[in-house]
């Protein structure tokens, strides 16, 4: 059936937020059958991959009666995506030490070209003692504007139409809970045994074909699958540098 009303659902995010998890979750027939909505994909042919992600001129108006992932973007920016009265949006963060590292592995050993990253990859092939890497990436994240994304969100959020949520939360031993909330918040009805069970099944064991949370594969994009890995890779050097170009999350907990 499809809806009569216009609602829309935006899944925001930074990379390194399991924001492919998440839209494989959104786009799950189960899932969409609850929403009423179809899923859309803002990356098509026509966006710019070589502009900013973040505050790219390349977004446009989204499809009716759509559930939207992932959207990587700055607040301001996802202000100016034209959008019903009605829509509801979640942005996805992530203790930004553990971006860092999780952005550096991957863009060192597993990820593809794609426009926007092409330059980091290339850089970062030519880097060869992983603290020398990481303060690279430091920088290359500022220059790239994900440390302002995340800043933008937090402090410029509409409560009544936006939610933030923890990757930790999302992804740690009381999921659930967390993830009944934010399906209540946009409005997706689902029974919690089917939404057990959903977790339960593409959980991190599925996605990387066997390996348990912890069990590391730095070459591959489901490297490790848990929350405070930044602190086996963290030197001072790093730390210091890392309160400098980040002086928000220079007290993280």
């Amino acid at each position: 059936m499809i809806p009569t009303f216009n609602k829309q659902i935006f899944h925001c995010c930074v990379q390194k937020t399991a924001s492919q998890w998440f839209k494989f979750i959104l786009n799950l027939d189960i899932v969409l059958k609850a929403s009423k909505l179809s899923s859309y994909y803002p990356y098509h042919e026509k966006f710019n991959r070589s502009d900013n992600i973040f505050s790219s001129e390349s977004y446009e108006k989204c499809p009716n009666n759509s559930v939207i992932s992932p959207l990587y973007i700055n607040y301001d920016t996802f202000c100016r995506i034209p959008k019903p009265k009605n829509y509801r949006a979640f942005f996805v963060t992530r203790d930004p030490r553990d971006i860092l590292i999780s952005w550096y592995f991957s863009t060192k050993y597993s990820h593809g070209q794609d426009g926007y990253i092409d330059k980091y990859i290339s850089d970062l092939s030519r880097t060869h003692e992983i603290e020398e890497g990481l303060l690279y990436s430091i920088d290359a994240l500022s220059e790239f504007g994900l440390w302002k994304a995340i800043e933008s969100w937090k402090t410029s959020y509409s409560p009544n139409n936006d939610m933030i949520v923890n990757f930790e939360d999302l992804t740690g031993e009381n999921q659930l809970e967390h993830w009944i909330k934010l399906l209540d918040f946009i409005e997706i009805q689902m029974d919690t045994p089917k939404l057990e069970t959903l977790l339960n099944t593409y959980n991190f064991e599925f996605w990387s074909k066997g390996r348990k949370k912890g069990e590391e594969d730095k070459k591959s994009h489901m490297r490790k699958g848990i929350s405070g890995d930044w602190q086996n890779y963290f030197t001072p050097l790093v730390s210091e540098k890392f309160k400098q170009i980040v002086p928000s999350f220079a007290d993280y907990h």
